[in-house]
């Protein structure tokens, strides 16, 4: 509903400089007058304005409603500019498939078929510009048929690369998706947003424009709130995740070269004497000199350094740092008695120590070795050890 007096001021105010959308010629009192419609304004204003400027009456009855030539003018406005903006969404947009074809003059044609157009008529027109001579029929199937095999070709590239960019994804987060009642999977890989990884989503479901872009805004929201879902519980894992015990070094000389051997306290020295010459082998294998025709391999390496190692771990273990260390990182310890046989003794009291992340069986190797007390006392120790552990 307009006010006469509002519309007079709203096309008073309107400027004729802005961009035209859309011209209509009018034919009114036996003459052709152009009516205009300009961006900013809608064609009722339009129309109303026409009314007015071409003197063709009122355009707003004493009611204040629009007067119906206005009304009629404005539907006449409105049906060219959704022609316009037709005609020019098509003139932008870009062929989903398209093939040349040779025409009996020796002109190359190029068939081009547009998303939401109807191939069968798109390929009639062609065929009545470029080949009246031939039966209508028969050179629109053939046209359709190329148009297929180019939309069919163009799908197996698209399924391929897709394909292909899947093995490269490296996935991190698989949640699933309701689309239309369908419960679908959906994968999030390292280094993707929510929008990367809905677009690699609705691609993968081959749908046309319009479709993908309502699949993408559906989808984009949902993976964004898996995605914080996803992090919030991670972060919670890492709170509530126990602290890895910590990892110590000491320098070991091999050759010219002072490296770092990195070790745990809940590590046997022979696993630690492993990692070492797994991790440096590259410059070990250069210095580490076979013997007796003996091949040179990580094994002989473990072999050559496995005392050097020990010898450096008990060194430092019997040290004040080594003790306040053994203090401060251990889980629990148990106090071994030892008993001299005779009684005239004193019993002699050994700390066996228990680190965290560390199984019975490899605390009681490592107290073992350390005190030399025989591996016979193995089975009641790992029990004493594994009973201990079931209570903290």
């Amino acid at each position: 509903m307009f006010s006469a007096l509002l519309l007079l001021l709203a096309l008073l105010a309107f400027a004729h400089a802005q961009d035209v959308l859309v011209r209509v010629s009018v034919s009114a009192d036996g003459t052709d007058q152009t009516m205009t419609l300009f961006r900013g304004e809608s064609p009722l204003q339009a129309a109303a304005r026409f009314v007015q400027e071409a003197g063709l009456g009122v355009a707003v009855d004493p009611t204040g409603n629009a007067t119906p030539m206005t009304v009629q003018l404005a539907e006449v406005l409105l049906q060219r500019l959704n022609e316009k903006q037709q005609a020019d969404a098509l003139a932008q947009a870009q062929p989903i498939a398209s093939f040349p074809v040779v025409r009996d003059d020796g002109v190359t044609a190029t068939f081009e078929h547009y998303e939401n157009q109807e191939m069968a008529l798109e390929a009639q027109a062609f065929c009545q510009g470029n080949f009246a001579n031939l039966e209508l029929g028969a050179c629109v199937g053939q046209i359709v048929n190329g148009a297929q095999q180019v939309m069919q070709q163009r799908q197996r590239e698209a399924q391929a690369q897709a394909q292909a960019q899947a093995q490269q994804r490296k996935v991190v987060l698989e949640t699933s998706i309701n689309i239309n009642g369908q419960m679908m999977a959906l994968s999030i890989a390292e280094g993707e947003n929510s929008s990367t990884a809905s677009d690699f989503f609705c691609r993968s479901l081959d749908l046309d424009q319009q479709n993908y872009a309502i699949c993408l805004s559906s989808v984009v929201p949902i993976v964004e709130q898996r995605i914080k879902e996803f992090m919030e519980q991670q972060q919670r894992n890492a709170q509530e995740k126990p602290n890895e015990p910590p990892l110590f070094e000491i320098p070991i000389q091999i050759g010219e070269k002072v490296m770092p051997l990195s070790f745990l306290l809940s590590e046997n020295p022979a696993d630690t004497t492993k990692r070492f010459c797994s991790d440096q082998w590259g410059y070990i294998s250069t210095v580490l000199k076979a013997q007796g025709g003996e091949e040179i391999t990580q094994g002989l390496c473990v072999n050559t350094l496995y005392s050097t190692v020990v010898g450096m771990l008990d060194q430092l273990l019997a040290s004040d740092e080594g003790k306040a260390l053994v203090n401060d990182q251990k889980l629990f310890a148990i106090d071994v008695e030892l008993t001299p046989e005779g009684g005239e003794v004193q019993p002699t009291v050994l700390a066996l120590n228990v680190f965290p992340n560390q199984t019975a069986e490899a605390a009681v190797s490592e107290f073992l070795r350390t005190t030399g007390i025989s591996e016979q006392a193995a089975p009641a120790l790992i029990e004493m050890v594994n009973n201990r552990l079931a209570r903290a």
